[in-house]
């Protein structure tokens, strides 16, 4: 357990806004516009984790035509997002640290309503909110949103304080900080490693919890691409097995889950393909479609949504899932596949259980149906 000194709510005078950079964005000339009432004095510790010359030239060129307090801080290699903002802690001189992400556009009294959240509300740390402009007729964009996938962006709904929040818009005293750094064992792009470092926080300050400011908001472009969007999705699954053994706490037993059940059932199809007959193992495709179909629909139905959108919502989560077997897989605890972490104050375990038991009695209708007819194909006379 880390030991923090205390501060005085008077005692922010200075911000300093730690941006991790690894491409060229238009959006930083925007970020370097902000400006504040309240504090002394801002400085912005750019962080550039990819060491090309030219991109290099172009942020200071950019630091420089904004004419504001730049720190920039060049990594060897390219760290990755957790590492990257660790150097911008150690660079940062100011009494509160705000954390931004590189392509977000920030309310221009951003800094301001993260201080006055704090005086308010006598916190160590601010959660701001970021708007994601999910467009209807982009049909994956959509589901994502539909799905809630980007709800830790939008906490002030359901919060007024929260234990953890993204780090594209969050804000903490840097003496509250102390020695606690982002763990490099998530993944490089990011995913887990924003919890794991809030959670650390919150337990050193007897568990008290961030304000959740709905006024200090920034504008984040909708992610794009199916690739992009499909590898955000595995790699948050991948950080959530490291998560729950990082804070077993937090970790709860999600049983039955679709790719869980799948597997048995799929093990269940090889036995009976070997003993009774080889035609059983159509069984396998037949059943993962069928229970695709149906779990799709559920997912249509949960998340008031159209047919389309319910069975892409079900693809994102089947992705999620493989990105948690992937990473537990790899380090051979077959027993964790059965694991979660409970991200949300009030969300509770027995809510998830009573959605993810409607989904393993559609999965059991769907094989059951589909061995029976098999079955009644392969001999009935």
């Amino acid at each position: 357990m880390y030991v923090l000194e205390g501060i005085e709510m008077n005692e922010i005078n200075s911000v300093s806004i730690i941006i991790p950079l690894s491409r060229p964005t238009a959006y930083l000339k925007e970020i370097l516009k902000l400006e504040s009432k309240l504090a002394n004095e801002i400085e912005f510790v750019l962080v550039i984790d990819n060491p090309k010359n030219d991109f290099i030239e172009w942020v200071k060129q950019v630091a420089i035509e904004s004419k504001q307090k730049t720190c920039t801080v060049v990594n060897e290699e390219n760290l990755g997002a957790p590492k990257s903002r660790n150097k911008g802690i150690e660079k940062a001189k100011g009494d509160l640290l705000l954390f931004l992400d590189d392509d977000v556009i920030p309310d221009k009294m951003l800094i301001d309503y993260h201080i006055e959240a704090l005086k308010e509300n006598e916190s160590f740390g601010v959660i701001g909110t970021t708007i994601m402009d999910f467009q209807k007729e982009k049909k994956l964009q959509y589901a994502v949103g539909k799905a809630g996938f980007e709800y830790s962006f939008r906490l002030y709904q359901d919060y007024k304080k929260h234990s953890w929040g993204p780090t594209c818009n969050i804000s903490f005293l840097k003496k509250k900080i102390g020695e606690i750094r982002f763990d490099d064992c998530y993944p490089k792009s990011g995913g887990g490693e924003d919890v794991d470092f809030c959670w650390d926080i919150v337990k050193a300050n007897n568990n008290q919890k961030m304000i959740v400011c709905e006024k200090a908001k920034v504008i984040h472009p909708p992610w794009e691409g199916i690739k992009s969007i499909y590898r955000r999705l595995k790699r948050w699954g991948y950080a959530d097995a490291i998560l729950f053994n990082r804070q077993p706490e937090r970790k709860y037993l999600d049983w039955p889950t679709y790719l869980g059940i799948n597997i048995l059932l799929t093990l269940a199809t090889i036995v009976l393909g070997a003993i009774m007959n080889p035609w059983f193992f159509i069984l396998i495709p037949l059943h993962l479609m069928i229970s695709y179909f149906l779990t799709g629909i559920y997912q249509m139905y949960y998340c008031k949504s159209n047919f389309l959108t319910g069975q892409i919502i079900q693809s994102l989560r089947i992705w999620h899932h493989i990105g948690r077997m992937q990473k537990t897989l790899s380090t051979f605890k077959i027993h964790q596949l059965l694991n979660r972490t409970q991200y949300f104050d009030d969300y509770t375990p027995k809510k998830i259980r009573k959605k993810t038991f409607i989904e393993f009695l559609l999965i059991i209708i769907s094989f059951t149906t589909t061995l029976m007819v098999i079955y009644y194909l392969l001999y009935w006379k």
